[in-house]
């Protein structure tokens, strides 16, 4: 893309980088929606990679916040799938994309199998991401019924690379174990698929019954 379709880009994606702190806060309707209308104006022929990533991610945000005060959920839905296979299309291999398709499959076409696809991407060209792993595991657990033997191997892996962890992780492991304590039979779960890994087990359960 030349010079002229970045400009296309900078008005929408200053707007979302100077309100990102308040983009997913319960009162930001008002920011929500006028993030989106910016990135809904640039022409599909320029539209890059993040903007479209952004785009659905803004679209998922207002499903769960602000509808039915914004479009009907179907049109939402529609929009956000779009922008992200867009996005997609320019970045394959970003797992963040394709954790927001599950979410979106998910949250707006109930479809677990066509989710834990998009689920199962995502842990293919990014199997260990610290800063995805309570958002990835959330949808996972939408998806129970339709785990496969190689997502369960993902998130093993995933989990037990927190156990223990290098320094620069202790965040993510804090918000694993309190999503442990609140999320149903994730505890369990957890245990079980930790089973091969004792010294991380082993770990998880002292975190664990100290609540952190």
């Amino acid at each position: 893309m030349g010079l002229l379709d970045s400009l296309q880009r900078i008005p929408a994606d200053r707007y979302f980088e100077i309100h990102s702190a308040r983009l997913d806060q319960p009162d930001a309707a008002a920011i929500r929606a006028a993030a989106i209308t910016r990135y809904q104006q640039i022409p599909d022929t320029v539209l890059g990679a993040e903007e479209a990533r952004r785009l659905g991610a803004l679209l998922i945000m207002a499903a769960k916040r602000d509808l039915p005060t914004q479009q009907p959920a179907t049109e939402t839905g529609a929009e956000a799938i779009a922008a992200l296979s867009t996005s997609l299309r320019q970045q394959p291999a970003n797992p963040l994309t394709w954790a927001y398709l599950a979410e979106a499959e998910l949250r707006f076409n109930h479809d677990r199998a066509a989710a834990l696809r998009a689920l199962e991407q995502s842990y293919r060209v990014g199997p260990f991401a610290a800063e995805l792993l309570v958002y990835r595991l959330g949808l996972a657990l939408q998806c129970r019924r339709e785990w496969t033997p190689n997502l369960v191997g993902h998130l093993r892996e995933e989990i037990a690379a927190l156990f223990p962890e290098p320094r620069r992780w202790r965040r993510y492991r804090r918000q694993f174990i309190h999503l442990a304590h609140t999320a149903p039979n994730l505890d369990a779960i957890t245990r079980v698929l930790l089973r091969p890994h004792p010294t991380a087990l082993a770990q998880y359960q002292k975190d664990y019954d100290r609540g952190r």
